[in-house]
């Protein structure tokens, strides 16, 4: 009788005690000023975001990367809704497995497919999917452009990241294994490629130096 009551006691105390927790973490989430703004009608997880000003300098032009579902977007009004962003190659939709994206320009963006936990025998692949490569995105004319530099490790694309130097945009690409770096006149006019480093790279930050 007396073990029955001992457990009777852990069990209250055990609900009185994640109650506490669930309260607290309301309060603490009711608290803070981040609003959840979607996309929600997708398939998978959001993995980028970017933000195109226009002209007016007041509303915002935002398009979200799903790692499963593709492009979608929707000006920074609150009353707007997301809209998804169908990609077409050669007369061929194609679902974008989107990793990251990066801005170039005022009028086009580069996006990134496939996320590196993808990996032979890895038991996390029903999370991910295998990258389609490097893709241009120009706002204007809503068209997408792959990017076919013949690198194959570019089914994988961890981040990128960008700076202007002048006329000419300079890219960093890193895979699961390789930081490579590219030189971008316009959307149609893509350097040589080169090797950076050869190793895993997580994480890219750029700093413009002048002499």
């Amino acid at each position: 009788m007396k073990s029955r009551k001992v457990l009777l006691g852990l069990i209250a105390g055990f609900f009185v005690c994640f109650a506490g927790i669930a309260t607290a973490q309301n309060a603490n989430y009711k608290s803070t000023k981040l609003v959840e703004i979607g996309p929600d009608n997708i398939g998978g997880r959001i993995t980028s975001v970017v933000v195109m000003n226009h002209l007016d300098g007041e509303i915002a032009q935002l398009y979200a990367g799903a790692a499963s579902g593709g492009l979608y977007t929707r000006t920074s009004e609150i009353t707007d809704v997301w809209s998804y962003q169908p990609c077409y190659v050669d007369g061929r939709e194609l679902t974008l497995p989107i990793s990251c994206m990066a801005k170039i320009n005022d009028s086009t963006i580069l996006i990134g497919t496939g996320e590196c936990i993808y990996q032979p025998g890895n038991r996390q692949n029903k999370f991910s999917a295998i990258g389609r490569g490097l893709f241009c995105f120009n706002t204007n004319t809503k068209a997408f452009t792959p990017i076919d530099l013949g690198i194959d490790e570019f089914e994988c694309i961890r981040t990128i990241s960008v700076m202007n130097i002048h006329d000419t945009a300079l890219v960093f690409v890193a895979t699961g294994s390789t930081l490579y770096r590219l030189s971008i006149v316009s959307d149609e006019d893509w350097n040589d490629h080169e090797v950076v480093f050869n190793g895993p790279v997580r994480s890219i930050v750029l700093s413009q130096q002048t002499n």
